[in-house]
Formats: structure tokens, sequence, C-alpha cells
């Protein structure tokens, strides 16, 4: 007999890698990045301000002073087009060169993830706004070559659709899809 053993849904586990899109911010995104390691991240923050009073002080209350969305990931794909992205810049189709000085802005895109689950169940990440870190690593190694993207969730005012966005969702929306 096992202790200790929690309650669990084996529908609720999920493991490998997702499909993630990048486009022009103001509509659905339809490229997909291409192969992709499983070790993609989106990690959600948000910043507590804590109000204590008393003597001893003790909290009363706690505000959101910042939130912010980070999606990582690495991908395994030789594309100047998606070199072009991770630097913050807008590519062009079959591109065969890639520069890089002189530019002041990073061009923000919106991007997908949907993740398949083992059970059939599909989520969909969807960041409205998003700009790179505008850095790229190219690495020349006798292992398979890693690109490593960073994108930071901006605040946007209308999803894909035009649609007004409600506070609580102008960052990101993690739906699943039923």
């Amino acid at each position: 007999m096992a202790f200790n053993l929690p309650a669990y849904d084996v529908e609720q586990f999920s493991f490998g890698p997702s499909v993630i899109y990048i486009g022009p911010v103001g509509h659905t995104p339809t490229v997909d990045v291409g192969a992709v390691r499983a070790g993609m991240n989106f990690a959600v923050s948000r910043t507590v301000v804590d109000i204590n009073q008393g003597n001893p002080a003790t909290l009363i209350h706690s505000f959101v002073t910042a939130e912010s969305g980070v999606l990582t990931f690495t991908g395994l794909q030789w594309n100047l087009e998606r070199f072009a992205e991770a630097l913050g810049m807008t590519p062009t189709d079959n591109m065969t060169e890639l520069g890089l000085g002189g530019t002041l802005y990073l061009q923000p895109f919106s991007l997908k993830v949907v993740h398949f689950t083992p059970a059939g169940v599909t989520y969909e990440l969807r960041i409205w706004k998003a700009r790179s870190s505008g850095a790229l690593t190219l690495n020349f190694t006798d292992d398979p070559h890693e690109f490593s993207y960073t994108f930071n969730a901006l605040v946007a005012v209308t999803d894909w659709a035009g649609q007004e966005l409600p506070p609580g969702f102008q960052l990101f929306k993690l739906i699943k899809m039923i």
C-alpha cells in the first residue's frame, strides 16, 4: 500500500515541445518558427508591494505594482527570418542576408504557442504584443546548433480580432481548448 500518495489525474500530465507561431501585431500569428527544444518557458511574474501598519507592523494590504510575461525558447534551425525577429527587426521573405547597425527601435510581434497534451487537450497561449530581447547568439558547436529567443509581453489594448481587451487580459491569455 502506498503512503502519502496524492490524488491525481493522468489526463492532466503533459510533456514535450509546443508549436510557436509569430506574426505582425494586430493579427493572428501564422508563421511557425520551426523546430524547437522542449525546454520552452513562459515565466509570469508580479511585483507586490506590501502595506504594513501597527506596532508590531502587520500586513494589512498588498498591491501589484508590476506584471510581466517572458517567453523563452530554443530554436534548432538556421533561419534568417527568425534571426531578424530575435533581434527585433521586421524580416523580409526569403532573406539571404542579415545585417545590423543603426536601428533604434525593436519591432513588436504577436506570438501564439500551441501545446497538445497526450490526452488530446490543446492549450493555446496568446501573447497579443511582444518585443524581442534584441539578442541573438550563433553557436558553432559539434552538437546540434541552438538559437535562444526571448520575447517580453507588452500591454495591448485589443486582441487579434480588434476587440478591446479587458483588464487582466492585456498581456496574454492562456486557453484550454475544449
